[in-house]
């Protein structure tokens, strides 16, 4: 079953891109007003309509973490990351509260580590992972969309390594066991199925080159680069294999970690730049380098040293902005950190135009947006509700005017009428 984007249908007239709804529906934290045009024998009349109540619902996570600092844009964007990360727990992660309203998988991947160092969210993530588990009733890979089937028959390592990563990081944050085995024989199969193909049709996702509707950058590091990271999740001493006490699957792991490494370095390393490219690119793309850094592809620290000098300088030849993807952007920040380049880091975290996370809060935001651009489709606002009918009515006898007015358990309504009705 496919979940249906989000449509505004109702007999009413509404304002542009607004109408009543027949359903609890998102419309932004601002007030919901609508225009609803009413037919009598006395003729046609407009009110307006002013809903004034909101519902905010989402799963019960405990918070056990926080942010504050000396630096209000700082505390700000952190605000506005709990918000959104609210917003999108509804019985799994979802990618926004808005549109799709989708279980996808490198959603649920991408802000694992972000709930669990706010919230205590392990429970959560962990029943994700199973229902991941689930859906390998057919086999491998494990669904992109949990409870919509979008993206099913997709190539996707780097949106499938949820089914990895996030026992792995359960396992980091929590010292809980049970998740990884629970679902060892799973991700193990996974693993052994991806090992057999190497092309991917479902990789990353939004740059700010991309449309603000959504879009594929081209696709060639990062599929190798997910595909590195899992193997080197599953055989690392301190994740998934040896923890559990596979010791030889650790080496098998360890061994075909090492070849994707050799590859991806024989494919994308420029030894004449000391920095990574992808193939056919332009330009110099900060994503190639980031996921080298982050997952350890780099063959040495001093290899590592250049690529991180140049992700800095490439930040800096674009006057202090990042050029990220969905799958890198959470890596930028402590990359440059960790290599000597907070300077750079602490720009790009006050960069207030565009593309930065403060051009959202320039313009208004209170939760994270699908793309840099104000016109994102998704702005992962608070989701209004409750649900049920609006009626209005009335009727003339003998000069004497009845209004009848019907709302929704739990809403509360304020009915105007427009001069001289």
């Amino acid at each position: 079953m496919f979940i249906h984007l989000n449509q505004d249908l109702n007999k009413m007239k509404g304002l542009p891109g607004v109408g009543v709804p027949a359903a609890p529906l998102a419309h932004g934290s601002r007030p919901a007003i609508w225009t609803v045009k009413h037919t009598s024998a006395l003729g046609q009349y407009d009110s307006d309509v002013v809903l004034a109540a909101r519902t905010i619902v989402h799963d019960d996570l405990a918070p056990n973490g926080d942010f504050t600092s000396s630096d209000d844009l700082l505390n700000q964007l952190h605000i506005a990351s709990v918000f959104t990360m609210l917003n999108n727990v509804h019985s799994i992660p979802t990618d926004c509260p808005t549109l799709e309203k989708s279980g996808w998988s490198g959603d649920a991947m991408l802000a694992a580590e972000m709930f669990l160092t706010n919230f205590d969210s392990s429970d959560l993530l962990a029943k994700h992972v199973q229902d991941l588990h689930d859906s390998l009733t057919d086999g491998p890979p494990a669904v992109n969309a949990l409870d919509s089937g979008w993206g099913a028959n997709k190539q996707a390592d780097p949106r499938h390594s949820a089914f990895i990563l996030i026992p792995a990081w359960i396992y980091a944050y929590r010292g809980d066991t049970r998740v990884l085995s629970d679902n060892y024989k799973g991700m193990r199969q996974y693993i052994e199925f991806e090992l057999g193909r190497s092309s991917t049709q479902l990789g990353d996702w939004d740059t700010p080159e991309t449309s603000p509707l959504g879009g594929n950058p081209p696709e060639d590091s990062p599929a190798t680069a997910f595909l590195y990271h899992m193997m080197d999740t599953m055989s690392n001493v301190s994740n998934v294999a040896t923890v559990l006490g596979n010791t030889a699957d650790a080496s098998t792991f360890a061994y075909q970690a090492a070849a994707i490494k050799n590859s991806f370095n024989s494919a994308f390393l420029n030894h004449s730049t000391g920095y990574y490219t992808g193939i056919g690119d332009s330009g110099y793309r900060q994503w190639h380098n980031l996921l080298a850094l982050a997952f350890g592809l780099t063959p040495n620290t001093t290899t590592a040293q250049v690529v991180a000098d140049s992700v800095a300088a490439d930040v800096t030849a674009r006057g202090g902005h990042l050029n990220t993807r969905a799958l890198d952007t959470k890596q930028i920040l402590p990359m440059l950190t960790e290599h000597g380049r907070k300077d750079t880091a602490l720009v790009l975290a006050q960069q207030t135009t565009y593309p930065g996370s403060g051009y959202w809060t320039e313009n208004g935001a209170t939760t994270t947006w699908e793309h840099w651009l104000f016109t994102a489709r998704s702005h992962d606002y608070w989701t209004l509700a409750p649900f049920g009918n609006l009626t209005v009515s009335w009727t003339n006898a003998s000069g004497t005017l009845s209004l009848n007015v019907g709302i929704p358990v739990g809403v509360t309504a304020t009915v105007s009428f427009t001069a001289g009705a």
